[in-house]
């Protein structure tokens, strides 16, 4: 009886002790959910306030992505503004500047179309009877203008100085020029005997008279038999006379 006193006195203890065991482990149980719903709470907190952060940044950087576009923007379409005003500026400035020029090209053409009565007549007939031993001219005209109904041609000549024997046509440039010395003999040989058929029987010198000379031009004009003058402000002189001297004077 005693054995089983103490037994049940045991039995008891152990149940006591595990009823203390299942007392703590709830409360462990308790006290863990507690701190997990706690933890939940607190993350759940973070996360609303990251989420209230990150939606806060995205419409702060969209505010101020639209004012820098918008101030992109306005810059561009002042600066747009203010090329527009340059480029209808500079529009106006060149229409000036080209009547500047028209105006200035009309006065130099004006000029260069005096310069067989400025430079050439006065000193052509001086250098031909230097080189030549002639009298003075028969006839020495100037910018004369013919017109052939008959073969239905104009033309124009510079400078004319009529001789014995000799008729002198000469065409002034300011600059001499490849093609206009080529032009010049296509004339002579074409249209001046149509124009002035009363030098017929005359010997024709073509002379070509410029301010500036290309070396390579002077080589051109004495290919194609031309005398060429270099003018240089009252004087006059032949730059391929040498070549042509005997072709046309024996």
């Amino acid at each position: 009886m005693a054995q089983v006193e103490e037994r049940v006195s045991d039995l008891e203890k152990l149940m006591q002790q595990l009823t203390l065991n299942v007392k703590q482990v709830s409360d462990d149980i308790d006290k863990t959910q507690q701190e997990l719903s706690e933890s939940i709470k607190q993350m759940s907190e973070r996360m609303d306030r990251t989420q209230r952060e990150l939606s806060e940044s995205i419409d702060r950087t969209q505010r101020e992505l639209s004012e820098s576009i918008d101030r992109t923007q306005r810059k561009l379409s002042e600066r747009i503004d203010q090329v527009t005003k340059n480029f209808e500026r500079f529009q106006e400035e060149m229409k000036e500047f080209k009547v500047d020029i028209n105006k200035k090209w009309g006065e130099l053409a004006n000029r260069l179309g005096t310069l067989a009565e400025d430079l050439i007549a006065p000193n052509l007939p001086g250098l031909i009877k230097k080189e030549f031993r002639f009298d003075e001219p028969h006839f020495l005209g100037l910018r004369l203008r013919r017109r052939s109904k008959e073969h239905n041609i104009r033309g124009e000549v510079d400078c004319l100085l009529e001789y014995d024997e000799h008729v002198f046509i000469c065409e002034v440039k300011s600059q001499s020029s490849k093609k206009s010395i080529h032009g010049f003999k296509t004339f002579v040989d074409q249209k001046f005997p149509m124009l002035f058929p009363e030098y017929a029987t005359k010997t024709v010198v073509p002379v070509y008279a410029a301010i500036s000379f290309d070396p390579n031009h002077v080589i051109e004009a004495t290919n194609l038999q031309i005398l060429a003058i270099r003018i240089l402000g009252d004087i006059l002189s032949f730059l391929n006379l040498d070549d042509l001297k005997k072709q046309y004077f024996g």
